[in-house]
């Protein structure tokens, strides 16, 4: 750990974390009194008054009024404003302190940064300084060693002066030797003068005249060989001169060079001298001002120390309040969902919902040619009331009908009561508005089924397949973009999902995978079994993916309605032929504990018209008889659990197998029954209402009504 020492002497150690590092400050909250002021100020604000110190117990009867609140029409009951903002404004408060410490925290952390950089600059400093010493000391040996080569050059200098000298006093013996031998060739030159005179004088004798030609020659020879002699000296000489003038011009360069690079070299060494000075001079000038700013650095992280160890000791005292809050969330989450619950109960675990498709002109032109056409033909088929809960049905026509009631007129209206009745205006975020609470439902860890029933052309694919753009969306798109909104605000608070889905179909009771290859799924056999331990329905080779966006469930969507079976028929161009399933496994964990698991089932059954009425045969007809009896087997499994039956004929169709682990006990049913407006197709509208009327007569997951139930 890194110590600061400060200019008044006291050392400061750095504070550090639990886990080790410098600065770093635990999770918790500030001063109880700094919390409790804010809230007051918060509840205040709100109009509301300050908590009393003991609140009053929770009267259960409370509970039950507010419950029975909730069936006459509101959907839940909102916490009190109060509390809710007493804990936001709390854990407001503690993530801004949290905040403020963490920021502290690295402040301490950027000027411990500052102070190593510091000191290491020091450092580098007084190197640079010893380095510049150094290298003032390796010059000025430099310089020496310059001094003593000029001393040796002078000592040559001297000597090659005293070599010349020594030349000079040769030249002068040999000029002085030359003379001598001028002097002796003169001598002889006189003497042989003389004796010319002599021989002249004695031209008779022989012997004189031989000996005066002796001589003669000998003096000639004598001249000549100290003409040679002297040409020889005057040679040498000059060579010697040539040689001196050579080493005194050699010695003069040598000198002059070595002069010159000496001076050139002691000027560098001093420019370096005096720039290292400088340096040194500027170095110790910045270590100073380090040193300064460093001493103020520390008094300051002094003060960040003591404020930082204030915080803690606030942040400490709060620990527990945070870790109750954390379980309190969790506990609201809890209740939330049990109070979701209770409220979806009392609406029912099993609805209806009707809806009426609008009036199409191609429907108008085929099917009203007797009632009208447009929209006043819509109006006289079906009449809405008791304020979006009631349809009647007339029967389009003038002309009576016979009855056989035994003379009693025929009946032309029929009345029903659904828990929700949408008209033909109605948009597709109207219907998924209802809906929304079953999705919810799923998210909490519950089991839900919503199918829609009709006959083909009534509207069930579009109400819930529809990926058209904009409010076009069906249910399936929508409960899928509201379960991914709800898992992305879930994870602020430590939820993490996990959703898998599955597309399979029902074709003449057998099933279907829609997510794999129609070459692959010819040869591929699908086994539905009930698993009893993990109560869940599963297929053998059935196409599970993992979906962790919109636009991979649009896909999954896509690819199951390219492969599912349709054909045209009387009701319907591009009719179903098959019971749709789209499923939804919904996991969730909490990493402060607690985890949930439900599953979401969205069906778009296929089309409940007679035979007679579709006028189908061969193959078609084949089909007809598999989906009217699989609806059939639906029906009979809703009565067998409205009756409590023990036994409840779930394999009579792998439709009802399938859906076994969502229908019953706790789980959630939905019922759409979607109608046509088009007069051409009030029969099969009356039979679908009546089948939904018996549907929405059933309870299950609480007490039965009085009697038995009946789908037949």
């Amino acid at each position: 750990m890194v110590t600061l020492t400060a200019t008044n002497g006291v050392s400061v150690e750095p504070p550090l974390c639990d886990d080790g590092s410098p600065g770093g400050v635990s999770t918790s909250s500030v001063d109880d009194g700094l919390v409790e002021g804010t809230l007051d100020d918060a509840d205040l604000h709100l109009g509301g008054t300050k908590p009393s110190a003991a609140p009053a117990a929770a009267n259960p009867s409370s509970a039950a009024a507010a419950a029975a609140a909730a069936v006459a029409g509101a959907t839940s009951t909102p916490p009190p404003a109060g509390g809710v903002l007493r804990r936001e404004v709390t854990l407001h408060v503690l993530e801004t302190v949290n905040s403020r410490v963490e920021n502290i925290g690295s402040i301490i952390l950027l000027l411990r940064k500052q102070l190593s950089r510091l000191k290491d600059a020091l450092e580098r400093e007084t190197i640079s300084r010893v380095a510049s010493d150094a290298l003032v000391e390796r010059h000025s040996d430099k310089i020496a060693s310059l001094r003593r080569q000029r001393r040796t050059l002078r000592q040559k200098v001297v000597e090659q002066a005293a070599r010349a000298d020594s030349l000079t006093d040769r030249l002068t013996t040999l000029q002085g030797e030359r003379d001598r031998l001028i002097g002796e060739v003169r001598a002889a030159q006189a003497a042989h003068a003389a004796s010319a005179a002599a021989a002249a004088e004695a031209a008779a004798s022989s012997a004189v005249t031989a000996a005066s030609a002796a001589e003669e020659a000998r003096a000639e020879e004598l001249v000549r060989e100290l003409e040679s002699t002297k040409a020889a000296r005057d040679g040498e000489v000059a060579t010697l001169l040539r040689e001196m003038a050579a080493v005194k011009s050699e010695m003069a360069a040598d000198s002059t060079r070595s002069l010159a690079a000496a001076a050139e070299q002691v000027r560098a060494v001093t420019a370096q001298r005096d720039s290292a000075v400088a340096e040194a001079a500027a170095a110790t000038s910045r270590v100073a001002e380090l040193e300064s700013d460093s001493n103020r650095r520390v008094l300051q992280l002094a003060d960040l120390e003591r404020e930082v160890r204030t915080l803690r000791d606030q942040l400490g005292s709060n620990n527990q309040e945070m870790t109750l809050l954390r379980r309190q969330s969790l506990d609201d989450e809890v209740e939330r969902r049990r109070l979701h619950n209770q409220v979806q109960e009392l609406k029912g675990n099993i609805r209806v919902y009707c809806r009426v498709r609008p009036l199409l002109l191609k429907g108008a032109g085929v099917g009203d040619a007797a009632g009208g056409a447009g929209e006043a033909s819509a109006s006289g088929v079906f009449r809405y009331h008791s304020r979006g809960r009631g349809i009647d049905a007339i029967r389009p026509g003038d002309a009576p009908t016979s009855s056989a009631t035994g003379g009693l007129p025929p009946v032309n209206k029929w009345a029903f009561t659904f828990d929700r009745v949408f008209d033909g205006s109605a948009s597709q975020s109207d219907v998924f508005s209802e809906v929304s609470e079953m999705v919810q439902s799923a998210i909490d860890g519950y089991r839900v089924c919503i199918f829609a029933y009709g006959q083909s052309g009534s509207g069930k694919t579009h109400t819930m397949l529809s990926s058209a753009d904009g409010e076009e969306l069906g249910v399936i798109p929508r409960a899928v973009a509201q379960i991914f909104d709800h898992t992305e605000r879930m994870a602020s608070d430590g939820w993490k999902f996990e959703l898998k889905a599955s597309f399979m179909e029902v074709y003449n009771d057998q099933v279907r995978d829609l997510l794999g290859s129609a070459a692959e799924d010819a040869n591929v056999k699908y086994d539905v079994r009930f698993d009893a331990a993990t109560h869940l329905s599963v297929v053998s080779n059935l196409t599970t993916v993992t979906v962790n966006s919109r636009e991979e469930v649009d896909k999954v969507i896509s690819t199951s309605l390219s492969n599912r079976s349709t054909a045209s028929t009387r009701s319907n161009e591009r009719s179903s032929r098959s019971h749709c399933v789209f499923r939804l496994h919904i996991s969730g964990s909490n990493v402060h504990g607690g985890n949930v698991s439900g599953l979401l089932n969205l069906i778009d059954l296929a089309g409940s018209e007679r035979v007679k009425f579709s006028g189908v045969e061969g193959a078609r007809l084949k089909e007809a008889q598999a989906i009217n009896k699989s609806l059939s087997a639906l029906s009979d499994v809703i009565s067998s659990l409205a009756n409590k039956d023990k036994h409840v004929p779930y394999r009579n169709s792998k439709l009802t197998f399938f859906l076994q682990d969502s229908l019953g006990g706790d789980s959630k049913t939905l019922m759409f029954v979607n109608l046509s407006p088009a007069s051409a197709h009030f029969s099969e509208s009356l039979c679908s209402l009546r089948f939904a009327q018996k549907v929405n007569a059933c309870e299950i997951g609480r007490a039965n009504k009085n009697g038995r139930v009946s789908l037949g």
